[in-house]
């Protein structure tokens, strides 16, 4: 027996030890209730070794997130404050309040230090700011969707009213109004809530917030920027030690990480307001072409993109638009419509043309786009190159290199990195790499994808891969005319979540990776006929074993792992799943769904097994259609079922409502409804913040679900 097969049964004995266990705890765990669920975190003792540092604390959107010490912190100002931490040797009070507040006990000693204090000479009087910033504060004029022809015409904001903050904000707005003589009467307010609820009800036409606000509501667009400060995180003015121990800490900071800020601003920013909101310019390029976008996209270059058997388009640019439009809140306005081509020069020739709108996928060198009159898009994903040749015995840059003739980007990096080199066309990656095999020409240069794709290949075996230093970056590209276009591609691949595009990627990267028996019959088209039979025949033989013993294992794993009435993954590897689970880093997108098939029972008996058996069939297609992309479906007993499912809120709100819909069209031919109880909760939720407790909480959940379904249809379980 294997040792991999030892370790799943070991995993599969431990998986039955722990569901037997969660059983027998079940009945005796209080019920979940409907109250506020709390984390108890160890009480930090204070070290010696580190000086107690009271911050002020207030909440403001993205930068400063969790007014209390029992919530989760979050934002650009706490990631700040606790890299001055690390360096600095501090150890926190938070000292909780508004931003009125907090500011007040700042000023009067009573707090240490204060992030995001934007600077004035005035303040500078009454407080220490250190030697460096935190970023730039910009502030920005908003106003509800329904007014946002202001930014063509500033002067319908004469004789308005527009909301502001007390302090810096309000001069900033002064000046600015001063400047584009802007005749309005400002609002000034001490709450940023009353100043929300206030252009809510449209008692102001407009207000000014830093560009850290996020509009929660999607009802608010940013209409122009109307100046910006440097902001600080200020000392007291008492405590110069701590402006001392600051200053050092973050002149350290700037020498490792010069691009910190830049880094903390891209990674809360890209989600706010300002980030998603699409500009006039924007929307009207959008008019201008009835809502419609055209893709051109290169065929064969998967798992970039390519054409299925059926016509469809397939690849990370499917996956990648469709992200894109969900995540600037686009997706039932704008209709993508996308056109394959098998040479990239007829891509660029009809973007030239305004046949298309955008190109896929172009590189990112400037220069050569320029030649094509193109502009790319900002960075989907990047790959590294590699240079792949037969063994040779000088370390010299190779004098010829194959490129695919239909292939732009392998074209113009190859040129780029080997600007000596002979260059000679084929018209295929595999005939390039026939070519180097059969020394017509020194090397080819590909990136990691076409690498994974094709080098493995036994008839490949005798080339060597040499990693380079170079990154292959992905983008879009679109016509020069189209700016408004590429702002949107780029405010839409900012907004996708760091991991979406690298697992949209790999979900292809198999497709087009076959080892075909002509692949090893070429090897030995050389050896004379007798040592050929031979050769062939015993290769043939151990082909036939290696096959057979490969596919009679992966016949058992996926009999031992999968129902065989749904095609579901099965209760054995739901137990391994979990096991891997608990071993892993607490995600705070990893839910939980429990879901039981209501009134099998009845069905089995009043209807027949078949009826039943119906039922639980349709109960997994409706599953798989609405978890399919982000969950691993399991059936976990008659009529049980489990979803591991892995995204944002928005996300799951939208696959449960897919759910709840194919469930409502579903007819069957015994039964003509169908009804599932669903119960729901993401790994964070629980108390104890385990996959296992959020198994129990779900359940339980279900289980108040099916309660009032069978109320509701006045059915008593117990007579089945």
């Amino acid at each position: 027996m294997s040792m991999e097969r030892k370790k799943n049964i070991q995993r599969w004995k431990r998986g039955v030890v722990v569901a037997l266990l969660l059983f027998l705890c079940v009945p005796t765990m209080v019920m979940y209730a409907d109250t506020e669920e709390t984390t108890d975190y160890p009480e930090k003792e204070q070290s010696p070794s580190k000086e107690t540092v009271k911050v002020g604390y207030y909440e403001n959107d993205v930068f400063q997130v969790g007014t209390s010490d029992e919530e989760e912190k979050s934002g650009y100002g706490y990631e700040y404050l606790q890299k001055v931490a690390s360096i600095a040797g501090w150890e926190y009070e938070y000292v909780y309040g508004s931003w009125n507040e907090v500011y007040t006990m700042f000023i009067n000693g009573e707090v240490d230090v204060l992030a995001g204090v934007g600077y004035s000479k005035e303040r500078e009087e009454v407080m220490n700011y250190p030697a460096y910033s935190m970023g730039s504060d910009d502030y920005y004029l908003y106003c509800n969707n329904e007014e946002q022809e202001l930014s063509n015409d500033l002067t319908k904001l004469n004789g308005k009213k527009i909301g502001t903050l007390s302090g810096l904000m309000k001069g900033v707005l002064e000046d600015w109004m001063e400047k584009n003589e802007i005749d309005a009467e400002v609002v000034v307010y001490d709450e940023v809530s009353e100043r929300d609820e206030d252009l809510e009800q449209g008692n102001i036409t407009a207000m000014i917030a830093e560009i850290f606000y996020s509009d929660t509501t999607s009802t608010l667009s940013p209409v122009i920027s109307i100046g910006e400060n440097e902001m600080y995180l200020c000392v007291t003015k008492e405590r110069t030690d701590l402006l001392e121990q600051l200053n050092k800490a973050l002149a350290e900071i700037n020498i490792s990480s010069p691009y910190y800020t830049q880094e903390l601003a891209q990674k809360y920013l890209k989600q706010n307001a300002v980030g998603l909101a699409l500009s006039n310019r924007e929307t009207q390029w959008l008019e201008e072409h009835d809502n419609e976008i055209v893709i051109g996209y290169l065929n064969n270059v998967l798992p970039l993109s390519d054409t299925d058997e059926e016509g469809n388009v397939t690849g990370l640019i499917s996956n990648l638009m469709e992200g894109i439009v969900r995540e600037l809140g686009i997706e039932e306005d704008v209709t993508i419509t996308y056109q394959g081509y098998d040479d990239g020069h007829d891509i660029m020739k009809d973007l030239g043309e305004q046949k298309i709108d955008v190109a896929f996928p172009v590189g990112d060198h400037t220069w050569y786009l320029e030649q094509y009159d193109i502009f790319h898009s900002d960075d989907i994903i990047s790959s590294s190159m590699n240079l792949v040749e037969l063994e040779r015995d000088t370390v010299e840059a190779p004098e010829s290199l194959a490129v695919n003739k239909n292939d732009v980007i392998q074209e113009e990096i190859t040129k780029m990195a080997y600007p000596d080199a002979t260059i000679k066309y084929y018209a295929s990656i595999e005939e390039c790499l026939d070519a180097v095999l059969n020394q017509k020409v020194d090397a080819t240069y590909l990136n990691n994808y076409s690498v994974n794709g094709y080098i493995n290949r036994m008839r490949y075996h005798k080339l060597q891969v040499a990693p380079m230093t170079e990154e292959n970056a992905i983008c879009f590209g679109v016509g020069s005319d189209n700016s408004a276009l590429l702002a949107l591609l780029d405010r839409g691949i900012n907004a996708l979540d760091d991991d979406y595009v690298v697992n949209a990627t790999y979900k292809y990267e198999g497709d087009y990776y076959k080892t075909t028996l002509l692949d090893v019959l070429q090897e030995h088209m050389v050896a004379t006929i007798v040592t050929l039979i031979v050769i062939v025949g015993i290769f043939v033989w151990l082909m036939a074993v290696i096959i057979y013993k490969t596919a009679s294992q992966k016949k058992l794993d996926y009999i031992a792992h999968r129902d065989a009435m749904t095609g579901l993954l099965n209760r054995r590897a739901y137990e391994e799943k979990i096991k891997d689970l608990e071993k892993q880093p607490v995600s705070d997108k990893q839910g939980y769904f429990s879901i039981d098939v209501n009134g099998l029972k009845q069905a089995n008996d009043t209807l027949g097994h078949e009826a039943g058996d119906e039922l639980i069939k349709a109960a997994a297609q409706c599953m798989k259609k609405a978890f399919d992309t982000y969950g691993d479906i399991y059936r976990t007993g008659g009529d049980e079922f489990v979803v591991l499912y892995k995204a944002d809120d928005k996300t799951t709100a939208k696959a449960v409502e897919t759910l709840q819909q194919a469930v409502a069209e579903w007819k069957g031919e015994f039964c003509s409804e169908l009804s599932l109880a669903i119960g729901y909760v993401k790994q964070v939720e629980t108390e104890e913040q385990s996959i296992i407790s959020a198994a129990r909480i779900a359940d339980e959940r279900m289980y108040e679900e099916k309660a009032k379904h069978y109320a509701s249809v006045k059915y008593d379980r117990r007579r089945g």
